[in-house]
């Protein structure tokens, strides 16, 4: 599936590239800063801390003592995990230094000299550890020292928001130390003028704040993400003529794949009426039934892209892939602003120029004009971003976009190793450009390979060492690779390299989860990729959500589970059977404590204080991040708990220590869930304000906001969406955290080789190294584009092997002084085969420069290590219902539909036919079932009635039948 392959989903893409919250619009922002503010005034957050958890005052007391609301109260409470502890005993404090005349200049080879001075319009061809971010502030620092150019006058672009945070900090260390001002005594104020530094997206969405309205947007639009998207599509499906994309028991099935084709459409610049255009134009030169079928689905794509296009356009708001397309427009449109930004921006410089796609380059050429200074920085070998519209055309192209423009390389590797290097450059000349059109690639060549004769694009410059330092190992099986690669780590460890200089790469993100759970089970630190709510402490939390949402009561099951609110097994089914004999549902007697008199003692204390907590959260929690935050701070003691454990750790680790509180997992997951919450609030009160504006211009009565269980409800399928998209914003909650701490926590990075592009580690791992893993296998796009739309080569077979090509090149290139290769003879009951790529790589080094390991019979190492850190919660384990009620629930006779849910997934079989629970998924299910034994019936009866009116069955019969 799309989602295991791609390192980014598009809701950590907007976070990327734009910023966290700044997918909502600026009035959002402003409330947030205003509010912190205020409340850093009204309720200081040391005495909060104090009065909180030391002295355990109530929120209501706490409210009252500081005269605020619960709900202000509240929200500050939540500052308590977000901010940094310092620990209380006195201790040097290290200030920064204002002495800016300690930066020293940097020293650049003579391939970034060259490219510093390079005349615009210039292509630099950057391959991995050249040094392109120092060249790209050197070509910034010529600019305004040499050239005189005003900093305000540069524009500097790059595709991620970690990219555009380092480039601004760099400059303003450089122009600092530059500052003419320093000489006369000025030392490290603010400078008055600076570079525009940004990522495309966030340029553009700044750009339409401003102009927005000029092309159909509100002033204070809403950068819409997938899932909302997703919601927006189910608002339309009554409108939608859907064929090849209906599927009657899952209607928004395929919703995920419209969503990327449309945003495939706007990397493009194709507005919905041109993809409808081609699709018609790719049906009519249709040679086979699979051209057939391919266009009379691009069509019916066009056909669901305008009346999305339009409810966009109706709301004033823009979807991601809009924000250069409008942008593009808008620039087209009013020459005024054209005229605008390109006085305001002389000179313009692109990092990663390999990963914007034809939208981005489009803009660029608009800002350029005539005058076309431009210099961008890319690598076609790293182009591992296709699935998002980037395409190594920009490269190949440049000297057609921009005539004349001059291509030079940087061809010094700073980072790996020689033998790395020599690794890298092999397989960059074997795999992507051997037997291709060298005007497609980086066809600057500095010399030869060593080993084979093949040209070098790179010479490293580090020093090699005598002993070998890459290695290829193979295992067994899975099992003993995972335990392979614990034992190299605690070897290298006790080498002396720190936890933190080690990463494993994956290539997809089941294998993440399974390399992170094998060395969390070896007790090596190691931060948990998977997403926020496969947790099972968020899964705990959600029962109690469910509980309050859903009539059926299904979340007693969990809930019971839990310390705090303890049911027996027994006691559970004691409750289950009491509710199968009520008028009243489940969840009705578990919040009015109606205990049935055959639940034991300990039963109908648990149930009693269940019952309590969840009217308390009903009565006071307005929307769902205040009744998580409730539960979380107030009805229980889980967060008092963990804030209490990470200040005596602080204490522990003495003066001069910082904690970022966040670096907890739980904590960190806990925060993630509160910050989907929010959004999900945040997403329906701008619905709720644009409903009741629509109805007071309507002269209507504005309808009242609704009930938490109702809100709720729609949390939780909100929830279900995320989780279809694979969006539930947990992946990087905690490497976020890491990036902000002060100090790098000493733990083992695991990731997916997307995730670690612009990144170098001292001792990389690259494990499942086999066919069908890496390259992935490649599977057919659900939703085509038209024939036209994309370039040449983008797409298909050819393009998803250049692409997997490139993603095994960078991850490689990662590795400064140690890479592990591994792989296994079996992939669970398969024979496995080795990639193809190790040859191309390994041919590069002589085999005595290669250690070679088999990892067999090493299982064991992980047999003691399955306990649990003692930061997570203990799960209790679930109890399989007793035979007495099995005999009691199960049914007569079972339905087909019963026993092939059971064989697709025991547990469903288990909620919904033994439990009797059903869930509003299964609404479909029952409709089909009745319809189906509604027909049946009236058939028999039309066979039975002999043709006599008399004896057929009347409309009210029929709808008896349905009925029953």
């Amino acid at each position: 599936m799309q989602e295991e392959v791609v390192g980014q989903n598009e809701q950590e893409l907007l976070q990327e590239v734009l910023g966290i919250g700044q997918s909502y619009n600026p009035r959002s922002e402003r409330e947030l800063a205003a509010n912190i503010f205020a409340a850093e005034l009204l309720m200081p957050i040391e005495q909060v801390r104090t009065l909180y958890l030391h002295e355990h005052i109530p929120t209501t007391g706490l409210a009252n003592l500081f005269d605020v609301s619960n709900a202000a109260m509240l929200n500050r409470l939540v500052s308590l995990a977000t901010e940094p502890l310092v620990p209380s005993q006195p201790g040097p404090q290290g200030l920064p230094s204002n002495d800016t005349k300690t930066i020293a200049k940097k020293q650049y080879d003579e391939f970034q000299k060259a490219a510093i001075e390079a005349p615009t319009p210039a292509l630099i061809v950057a391959g991995p550890g050249s040094g392109k971010t120092s060249t790209l502030i050197g070509r910034t620092e010529y600019l305004i020292n040499t050239l005189a150019v005003q900093p305000e006058h540069i524009l500097a672009l790059t595709f991620s928001r970690k990219a555009a945070q380092e480039m601004q900090e760099r400059l303003a260390q450089v122009l600092q130390r530059d500052d003419p001002r320093n000489d006369k005594g000025f030392n490290g104020g603010a400078l008055q003028h600076t570079p525009t530094v940004s990522t495309f997206h966030a340029f553009c969405a700044e750009m339409l704040r401003t102009y927005g309205q000029l092309v159909g947007l509100r002033p204070d639009f809403t950068v819409i993400d997938e899932t909302e998207g997703y919601f927006l599509l189910r608002q339309l499906a009554g409108e939608m003529p859907l064929y090849h994309y209906r599927n009657l028991k899952s209607p928004a099935y395929y919703f995920p794949d419209i969503l990327k084709a449309i945003s495939r459409a706007k990397d493009e610049l194709v507005s919905p009426e041109q993809y409808r255009l081609l699709a018609l134009r790719m049906l009519e030169s249709a040679a086979d039934e699979e051209a057939q079928l391919s266009a009379q689905k691009a069509l019916e794509v066009a056909s669901i892209y305008a009346p999305y296009q339009e409810g966009l356009r109706e709301r004033g708001d823009t979807d991601f892939g809009g924000l250069i397309m409008l942008t593009v427009q808008l620039l087209q449109e009013v020459e005024e602003v054209l005229y605008e930004q390109r006085q305001r921006f002389h000179h313009i410089l692109v990092d990663e120029f390999q990963d914007i796609n034809r939208a981005s380059g489009v803009l660029l050429r608009l800002l350029a004009g005539e005058e076309r200074n431009v210099w961008v920085v890319g690598d076609a070998n790293q182009a591992i971003y296709g699935f998002r519209g980037a395409s190594p055309a920009n490269i190949a192209n440049f000297q057609q976009d921009y005539p004349g423009a001059v291509v030079l390389p940087l061809s010094h590797n700073y980072r790996s190793r020689p033998d790395i290097v020599d690794l890298a450059e092999s397989f960059r000349w074997r795999q992507l450009e051997l037997d291709m059109d060298s005007n497609s690639k980086n066809a600057v060549s500095t010399g030869e390979d060593a080993s084979s004769g093949a040209p070098r694009n790179v010479q490293a410059t580090r020093m090699t060492h005598a002993e070998t330092y890459v290695t290829l190992a193979s295992a067994e099986d899975v099992a003993n690779e995972l335990a392979g690669l614990i034992m190299d780590i605690r070897y290298k460890h006790a080498q002396g390299y720190a936890y933190k200089d080690m990463a494993i790469l994956c290539r997809t993100r089941a294998w993440v989860g399974k390399v992170t759970r094998a060395l969390a089970l070896a007790d090596l630190p190691v931060v948990e990729k998977r997403g926020v709510l496969t947790q099972q402490h968020i899964k705990d939390l959600l029962s109690i959500v469910l509980l309050l949402a859903d009539a059926s009561g299904m979340g007693i099951l969990r809930a019971a589970r839990q310390p705090e609110y303890l049911l027996s097994q027994s006691d559970i089914e004691t409750l289950l059977l009491a509710a199968r004999g009520q008028t009243r549902p489940l969840s009705w007697m578990i919040f009015n404590d109606e205990a049935p008199l055959k639940m034991s003692v300990e039963g109908r204390h648990s149930l009693s204080r269940l019952s309590s907590m969840l009217q308390s959260l009903s009565q006071f929690a307005p929307n769902a991040w205040s009744l998580l935050a409730q539960y979380l701070f107030i009805e229980t003691s889980t967060m008092r708990d963990l804030l209490i454990k990470a200040e005596s750790k602080l204490e522990n680790a003495g003066a001069g220590a910082h904690e970022n509180l966040q670096a907890s997992p739980l904590l960190a997951d806990y925060l993630a869930f509160l910050q989907l919450a929010r959004r999900y609030d945040q997403q329906q009160e701008m619905l709720r304000r644009r409903l009741e504006q629509a109805a007071e211009e309507r002269g209507e009565q504005v309808a009242p906001p609704p009930k938490i269980q109702e809100q709720l409800k729609g949390f939780l399928d909100y929830l279900n969406v995320l989780t279809r998209l694979g969006q539930d914003g947990g992946d990087n909650r905690r490497q976020g955290t890491e990036e902000n701490s002060e100090e790098e926590p000493d733990i083992i990075r695991v990731m997916t080789v997307h995730a670690s592009k612009g990144l170098e580690f001292p001792v990389v791992y690259l494990p499942g190294l086999i066919q069908r893993n890496f390259p992935l296998q490649a599977h057919a796009n659900p939703a085509p584009t038209p024939v036209g739309m994309v370039p040449a080569g983008s797409e298909g077979k050819a393009a998803h092997e250049s692409g997997e090509s490139c993603l095994f090149y960078v991850g490689v290139t990662r590795a400064r002084d140690h890479l592990v290769l591994s792989y296994s003879e079996r992939n669970g009951k398969q024979k496995a085969r080795v990639t193809a790529y190790l040859d191309a790589l390994l041919a590069g080094l002589p085999p005595e420069r290669i250690t070679r390991l088999q990892w067999q019979g090493m299982i064991e190492e992980t047999s003691d290590l399955d306990e649990q850190d003692d930061d997570r919660p203990i799960s209790l384990p679930s109890t399989q219902p007793s035979k007495d009620f099995l005999d009691t629930v199960k049914p007569s006779t079972l339905k087909i539909s019963a026993i092939e849910g059971y064989q697709r997934c025991p547990r469903q079989y288990l909620y919904g036919t033994i439990y009797g629970f059903r869930s509003e998924e299964d609404a479909y299910q029952l409709f089909w079932q009745a319809t189906h034994n509604t027909l049946e019936t009236l058939q028999k009866r039309l066979a039975g009635s002999d043709g006599q009116e008399a004896n057929s069955p009347t409309v009210e019969d029929a709808q008896n039948i349905y009925s029953r």
